[in-house]
């Protein structure tokens, strides 16, 4: 069943935060990850307001979303990542 991953992002450096986001799709790539969203517009249509950054990212399953956030890759990444903003992220499956 495939499983989402999904991100909130508020960036607060956003030269910082490219260095990051330039390498992440490789890393998806490697652990059978494909973008469905990747930081474009958004519009609130109920609930707060959020300015931020949406990323969805579809994975075959959770075990897959797992592994490629906890991976030694990933998780590196996310060292480079975390002066530059803040990111909250969730994993739901689908149907």
């Amino acid at each position: 069943m495939p499983a989402y991953l999904i991100a909130r992002a508020i960036v607060t450096d956003s030269d910082g935060y490219a260095t990051y986001s330039v390498d992440v799709p490789t890393i998806v790539d490697r652990f059978t990850g494909r973008f469905l969203a990747r930081g474009g517009r958004t519009i609130g249509l109920e609930g707060p307001d959020f300015d931020g950054r949406i990323v969805i990212i579809e994975f075959p399953d959770l075990v897959a979303v797992e592994r490629f956030y906890n991976s030694t890759e990933y998780q590196s990444l996310k060292r480079r990542r975390e002066p530059f903003g803040m990111v909250e992220f969730i994993a739901v499956e689908g149907i």
